[in-house]
């Protein structure tokens, strides 16, 4: 007859994240609130970008003024390339041309270079959605000055993705051996009213050196309602003779 063993479990979220800020400035507009649902892509967070475009327009005009630069030495490098094929100018003058091209390419391109570092402090003033989800954690008000470090990162949002959800339980040393050996579990649900099976977990290679336990991710269906990241719950893993619950 099949056993089963029930442990507690809590549920996740397979894609979560938390956006940080990635420039230095100041909280404009906060568009969303904890469980507020997102789709990809939409704005979260925008912020100041006085400083931002500033740069971007300065990297902008040094960009001008390098491309002025190196069309004026390409043109004299080949002014004094024609003349020198003639016999008229001396290799000394050819190769002072042709240094004075390199360098003002090599100013282009550092630029240029500039410009996009630039460009891109002024897109990271708007945070979007990096997937669609539910905002779990909100560390930010609007006014508040934030940096990109050091020591590390000022904290924005916390976004979970609702659409694939595990459970992750913690098991005895003594029950993983029969875990592994039939990887099947039930989901446990309102008290015992909902039982769903859910076939795919994933025991997690090292125990804890302090309790001698191991992880267990289940697997949620897709589909399956009344889940959420952060409820607990139960679990049931099956390993066929015995039957665990989780």
């Amino acid at each position: 007859a099949p056993r089963e063993q029930a442990w507690d479990g809590v549920v996740e979220a397979v894609n979560e994240t938390t956006l940080a800020a990635q420039t230095n400035a100041r909280v404009k507009e906060l568009l969303v609130d904890i469980g507020d649902r997102v789709a990809k892509g939409d704005v979260l967070v925008r912020f100041t970008d006085v400083e931002q475009s500033s740069a971007q327009r300065g990297a902008q005009a040094a960009v001008a003024a390098a491309r002025a630069a190196f069309a004026e030495a390409q043109a004299n490098f080949k002014r004094i390339d024609d003349i020198y094929a003639r016999k008229l100018v001396s290799r000394a003058d050819l190769d002072q041309a042709t240094a004075r091209r390199d360098a003002a390419q090599a100013a282009l391109s550092a630029a240029e270079a500039q410009l996009r570092s630039a460009g891109q402090q002024a897109d990271y003033t708007i945070v979007r959605a990096p997937f669609a989800g539910v905002v779990t954690q909100r560390f930010v008000e609007v006014g508040q000055a934030v940096q990109s470090g050091p020591p590390q990162p000022q904290p924005l949002l916390a976004l979970a993705a609702l659409d694939a959800l595990r459970v992750e339980v913690t098991i005895p040393q003594s029950a993983v051996e029969a875990v592994r050996q039939h990887p099947a579990a039930t989901l446990i649900l309102d008290g015992g009213a909902r039982r769903i099976d859910a076939p795919n977990i994933t025991v997690l290679p090292t125990a804890d050196a302090a309790t001698h336990t191991f992880r267990v991710r289940v697997a949620v269906p897709t589909g399956s309602a009344g889940l959420w990241p952060g409820g607990r719950g139960q679990n049931i893993l099956d390993s066929g003779a015995p039957h665990y619950e989780v």
